[in-house]
């Protein structure tokens, strides 16, 4: 797509390399190969894989700010070998109720598997001193929806890490919307960067444009049912093909 793409855009995913994890029975994840390949594909287009701080940076480069949520064990696994080969820095939001208990699943994931999912608070550490900017995606994966109210404690402790989990959390404080954010975000995104000291919000919903520090997100996971090949650079083009039309309408 020669004429269409942003100059700079961010994109999230959730994990590499592995088609039989539970989460994958949502949708559908690159292996190594297929990330790989859209690394290529992006590099010869003229992007450069950057982190938060380039990323921010007002120039005119071309550029891709890469992202994962949740925390995965496989992210460590299998994702950040791959990244430090290829000297790509990336961005990794994770929740701190795993850290507790090993055994926590996110409720959406349906498995009967005991086995620790998520990172530990060691491997995160050890990703952290790695290079791996680390930002905080609730403590168990609540969607904030738009009726939540901050008077609401439980709301409250979700935007807010556990304090003895905060050598954690890497400077500028991040914080990353599990699902999506509710359209009045602005309110949220105000208390965690007023009263709790965060600098910048990640959202999903595809190719809009950023809102101040609050940035949106494209995603290279994709539909079970899309089987074409390239499908990682199909599931991009469409989703920057939607956002003009939205544009236009």
């Amino acid at each position: 797509m020669k004429k269409v793409l942003p100059r700079k855009f961010i994109v999230y995913g959730h994990l590499i390399g592995n088609a039989n994890h539970p989460v994958a029975q949502y949708y559908r994840y690159p292996t190594e190969q297929e990330f790989d390949a859209l690394v290529v594909w992006c590099e010869k287009m003229g992007y450069a894989f950057v982190g938060l701080e380039d990323y921010l940076a007002d120039d005119n480069r071309k550029k891709i700010l890469v992202t994962f949520d949740d925390g995965f064990k496989i992210v460590k696994e299998i994702l950040h070998p791959y990244m430090m080969r290829r000297q790509l820095p990336y961005m990794l939001f994770v929740l701190t109720d795993p850290l507790a208990n090993p055994a926590f699943t996110i409720p959406t994931i349906k498995t009967n598997d005991t086995t620790a999912m998520f990172l530990s608070k060691a491997e995160i550490l050890e990703l952290k001193a790695q290079g791996v900017h680390i930002g905080f995606h609730t403590r168990n994966h609540t969607k904030i929806l738009g009726s939540d109210r901050l008077t609401d404690e439980s709301i409250k402790d979700q935007l807010t890490f556990p304090k003895e989990h905060d050598e954690l959390f890497s400077k500028p404080l991040c914080f990353a919307y599990p699902y999506l954010a509710p359209e009045n975000y602005g309110l949220f995104d105000n208390f965690m960067s007023d009263v709790l000291g965060y600098r910048y919000f990640f959202d999903t919903k595809g190719f809009r444009n950023s809102k101040g520090n609050h940035f949106f997100r494209v995603s290279i996971d994709i539909e079970k049912n899309v089987t074409r090949k390239n499908w990682i650079k199909f599931g991009i083009k469409r989703q920057w093909l939607s956002s003009l039309k939205q544009r236009s309408g």
